[in-house]
């Protein structure tokens, strides 16, 4: 269970719909969710935020753990139908880091229904907007985000969340 729930933190397949003006996290984006709807996984990992990948045991078992986990999941129907993003907040630069947050908007096929969930992923580059990586809030209090990461901006916006059902 307590990977399940850091795998959400860590899954972060992109539709992208809201691009932004640095064109290098628009491929970023772009190219982390090509990678999550092939399932390759080791892509993915390559663009979370490495706190993350340290506490699911490195890179190695979350490839191993996050395949496991879809593959539970789409054999107990739940699957994941689309992932798309709002427009991303300001660019804020905190301690060296650039930062902003995305809503991920995950619409997934349940048992029961359709349910959409939104959560905060943050964007973070350590190299004025190079290369970034990618932390999922998953609807996580600040204090709990910013025990991941400790540079969190204080004005980066992190309440746009929510689940609801869709029919």
């Amino acid at each position: 269970m307590k990977y399940l729930s850091l795998l959400w933190i860590c899954f972060i397949g992109l539709n992208l719909s809201a691009q932004t003006d640095n064109e290098n996290l628009n491929t970023q984006l772009e190219n982390m969710r090509s990678a999550f709807m092939e399932k390759d996984f080791a892509i993915v990992a390559d663009y979370t935020y490495p706190k993350v990948l340290e506490m699911m045991g490195g890179k190695e078992n979350m490839i191993e753990v996050s395949a496991a986990s879809i593959a539970k999941m789409e054999s107990q129907n739940f699957i994941v139908k689309s992932i798309s993003y709002e427009k991303p907040s300001e660019f804020l630069k905190h301690n060296g880091d650039l930062q902003c947050a995305i809503t991920q908007i995950m619409v997934m096929s349940t048992p029961n229904g359709n349910v959409q969930n939104k959560t905060v992923l943050i964007a973070i580059s350590k190299d004025e907007g190079e290369n970034w990586v990618f932390l999922d809030t998953s609807g996580m209090p600040r204090a709990s985000v910013e025990d991941f990461y400790e540079n969190l901006h204080p004005e980066l916006n992190l309440d746009r969340g929510g689940k609801k059902m869709l029919d």
